[in-house]
């Protein structure tokens, strides 16, 4: 019953202000299934999230000297080779620093995401999306399953 594992990282980065550090997370959504389908009624598929990585950055780090951070960390192995999505957090402050990630090759795709507070939605031109802070592990579990 060999068991085929499939692993899909995710970056989260939550940029920080006077007050608040910038927090960083690593995750990964690892799918299990039957490498034989003989097994497929015997062994059910699954899924569970890891954390592999949480960081605060210091507090009153320079933006510029953040997204350096950030990207070295993507280039190390093993996100270099992996691809990982990448989701920051669009609102207030992170809207410059969501700039600043299109000069960075590793960072150019990344996907800005508005976290909403109260039960409205607004639209915004750049994001990807948008989820209240409820919601956002449903949504990081869409983002994780379809690849958006």
């Amino acid at each position: 019953m060999t068991v085929l594992h499939r692993r899909k990282l995710a970056i989260g980065i939550d940029v920080g202000q006077a007050h608040d550090p910038t927090a960083i997370c690593v995750a990964a959504r690892i799918a299990t299934a039957p490498l034989n389908p003989i097994y497929k009624d015997v062994v059910p598929g699954s899924q569970r999230y890891e954390v592999l990585h949480l960081e605060r950055l210091a507090l009153g780090m320079p933006y510029p000297r953040q997204v350096e951070h950030l990207s070295a960390c993507c280039y190390a192995p093993p996100l270099a080779r992996l691809s990982p999505l990448v989701f920051v957090d669009y609102t207030g402050v992170g809207r410059p620093v969501f700039d600043m990630f299109a000069e960075r090759p590793m960072l150019r795709r990344a996907q800005g995401v508005v976290i909403t507070g109260g039960a409205w939605k607004r639209r915004a031109r750049r994001p990807a999306g948008q989820c209240q802070r409820e919601n956002w592990q449903a949504n990081f579990n869409r983002c994780c399953t379809v690849g958006k």
